[in-house]
């Protein structure tokens, strides 16, 4: 219950998205108040797209973009709880 999706298992952007909308669609949990910025980080860093695709072949860009930038972690236990309260209740 204490594994957090990004900092233990890797998974940003897309994937969790993904594991968001499973909450949201599939246990009818409210997101209203979840901020994604604030968790995870973007899949493609940069916003622009030329910037972006220069970060993705630069070694290390994402390391750049992010090199000061921490994320909360959320664990499972607050998933757990969020599909018991059909809310999100953040940190």
């Amino acid at each position: 219950m204490h594994t957090r999706p990004y900092h233990d298992l890797g998974i940003y952007g897309d994937e969790a998205l993904d594991l968001l909308d499973v909450l949201s669609k599939q246990y009818q949990v409210d997101l209203s108040d979840f901020e994604f910025a604030k968790y995870f980080p973007e899949e493609f860093p940069g916003g622009a797209f030329a910037k972006r695709i220069f970060l993705y072949y630069l070694p290390f860009g994402r390391w750049f973009v992010y090199r000061k930038v921490t994320w909360q972690p959320i664990i499972l236990a607050q998933i757990d709880a969020a599909i018991s309260a059909k809310k999100w209740r953040g940190t």
